[in-house]
């Protein structure tokens, strides 16, 4: 299952990327040399200046032959950087962003404590044991003297209900 997911990421991711590609491709050398990479048209008009022996002249010419050339290579370079980023991350960025800011805001206006410097004094430290004191559970009582007063308190209910 984890391979078909990481087919499909591959694809997906391939599948945009291409798509971007192309139109950036296709607006960069539309604008520099007036060639659409998508049409097929160019691309004959290209064949047809190399078999009837054209000859790269200009400088222009040269480096319309090293953009048709690198092209593929940079799709390649992109696709597979582009595989390498994890969008969830990149998704995230905004939220882990404002909570970073958030948390080096509060430890600027948080003070140092150092708590070895503070000692109880001797009211606060009989307070807490008064506290604690009351807190403690009782020790149970003996067990005859529960069920004394258990068969007691039923005796009375009896005699009551008579």
């Amino acid at each position: 299952m984890k391979k078909i997911l990481s087919f499909f990421r591959i694809l997906l991711i391939g599948s945009l990327w291409t798509f971007l590609f192309l139109i950036i491709a296709s607006l960069w050398m539309g604008h520099f040399w007036n060639f659409n990479i998508l049409s097929a048209e160019h691309w004959e008009k290209i064949r047809y200046f190399w078999t009837h022996g054209g000859v790269i002249k200009q400088q222009r010419d040269l480096m319309f032959s090293l953009n048709i050339l690198i092209l593929p290579f940079i799709w390649v370079y992109v696709w597979r950087k582009l595989l390498k980023i994890n969008y969830l991350n990149v998704l995230l960025w905004p939220i882990n962003a404002y909570n970073n800011w958030a948390l080096k805001r509060l430890k600027k206006e948080a003070q140092r404590i150092v708590l070895r410097n503070i000692q109880p004094s001797a009211k606060e430290e009989d307070a807490l044991k008064a506290k604690i004191a009351a807190i403690k559970p009782q020790p149970p009582q003996a067990k005859q003297e529960i069920r004394g007063s258990l068969s007691s308190q039923i005796a009375m209910h009896k005699n009551e209900n008579k």
